[in-house]
């Protein structure tokens, strides 16, 4: 094991340059020793590197600085002129965007050297940045970052995203922990709090496990599993306080578990799903007091959370209340259900969840709560053997073409999940033929 050396200064170097000498050695441990390091870049992740902090470890982000961007940075560029390079050392972390800038055409990169008024970066521009579009540089970066790497891991530790921070960064290109074509890497007993952006995001990845850990009052969501992620595990997590979703299930992203998770107080939906984002399995968790519903279905395109199943879970005082967040009250409408499907949806299976719409909360519901909503044109929807309000579940507690929906207890006959990815489940990432799964306890 190397340990951090904290004879150096408590900052993202000297726990880079750690994790860099067990990368040289072919992988193995690094432990960061309890103490606040002063992040100004991230910590990038290395093939076969699994690094443990103690209770008490702290990687805090220091508040960003900023630039106006001069002229015209090209797509592939490796160079930024700047209005006020002086704010800038090599080594920081770097966002690049315009106003009009999202999802992943932002750039996000070091600078590895400073020349008058250019700032040389380690990866190309995502984009052209430009005057015209207010473009700016600013020092925005995950604080735990792996680019294309395999086999780590990260545990036993705080992100603190630093609430005095200004800017923001979306989150399909940074978050506490972001991980971007990855694999086989485990995020365990992380604390995420106070970030601009998302708690932890993972992109275009394969067999990512988020266990025990707790995100809360992060600026966008706790959880962001996107961009056609596949064969995942988030288990035993408390997600709560977050400014958007507890959990959001970004494009094309199939196969995965979540369970066992407290999901909650979160400032709009508890559980997002939206397109082709199919094969998933919600189970034994805990989704209350969010201000929109526990799970909702974003309307399809084409095709949208197909053949999910949700079974066994409590859900209770979702939609439509009051909530403080981040210090300021902001009110929420009303939604339709705490359950919430549009039309064309198909192969929902919901059952033997406990659901309750009436508060134990000190402010009541703005008005009562239908349990669930379902849309005409939805006709392989199956909700069953569900207890509301202490009940056994009964028409009254649907809104929606109720002829369309399944009541009986027969079981789908399809299966879903990470063990029912195909072999061929990742080709739409590059991937002709997926190795075996790992084992998560």
């Amino acid at each position: 094991m190397i340990v951090v050396d904290t004879t150096r200064p408590s900052n993202n170097d000297t726990i880079q340059h750690a994790i860099d000498q067990a990368a040289s050695a072919g992988g193995g441990a690094v432990h960061i020793p309890a103490g606040i390091y002063d992040m100004r870049n991230a910590i990038k992740l290395r093939n076969g590197v699994h690094i443990t902090g103690d209770p008490g470890t702290i990687l805090r982000k220091k508040t960003s600085i900023a630039s106006d961007i001069i002229g015209i940075t090209g797509y592939g560029h490796y160079e930024i002129r700047v209005a006020d390079p002086q704010r800038f050392r090599i080594g920081d972390g770097v966002c690049l965007r315009n106003t009009t800038s999202h999802g992943f055409d932002v750039t996000v990169a070091t600078i590895i050297d400073i020349h008058n008024d250019l700032l040389f970066i380690d990866r190309m521009a995502n984009f052209d940045y430009t005057a015209n579009l207010q473009a700016t540089a600013a020092t925005l970066f995950p604080i735990i970052e792996g680019i294309d790497i395999h086999d780590a891991s990260v545990s036993t530790l705080e992100i603190d995203g630093n609430k005095n921070e200004t800017r923001i960064l979306n989150g399909c290109r940074g978050g506490g922990v972001f991980l971007l074509g990855c694999h086989d890497v485990v995020i365990d007993r992380v604390n995420v709090h106070d970030y601009k952006a998302d708690g932890i995001s993972f992109q275009q990845c394969v067999d990512i496990t988020v266990r025990h850990c707790e995100i809360h009052h992060c600026l966008s969501s706790g959880l962001h599993p996107g961009s056609g992620s596949v064969r995942y595990v988030m288990e035993h997590n408390h997600v709560h306080h977050n400014g958007r979703f507890g959990l959001f299930y970004c494009l094309r992203t199939t196969h995965s578990r979540c369970s066992h998770n407290t999901i909650e107080y979160n400032g709009e939906i508890g559980i997002s799903i939206g397109e082709r984002d199919t094969d998933h399995l919600i189970e034994h968790n805990t989704l209350r007091h969010n201000a929109g519903p526990a799970i909702d279905w974003r309307n399809p395109a084409n095709q949208s959370g197909d053949r999910i199943h949700v079974i066994h879970n409590t859900i209770q005082n979702n939609s439509g209340q009051h909530r403080k967040l981040h210090g300021k009250h902001r009110d929420i409408k009303p939604a339709a259900a705490q359950l919430n499907l549009p039309a064309g949806i198909n192969h929902v299976y919901m059952a033997h969840n406990t659901i309750t719409s009436s508060s134990d909360l000190p402010t009541p519901p703005i008005m009562p709560v239908p349990p669930v909503s379902i849309a005409d044109g939805s006709p392989t929807i199956t909700f069953t053997s569900n207890i509301i309000n202490g009940q056994p579940q009964g028409d009254h507690d649907m809104i929606g073409n109720l002829s369309e929906v399944q009541t009986d207890s027969v079981k789908p006959t399809y299966n879903v999940g990470p063990k029912h990815l195909p072999t061929n489940g990742a080709k739409h990432l590059g991937l002709a033929v997926l190795p075996p799964m790992p084992n998560v306890d």
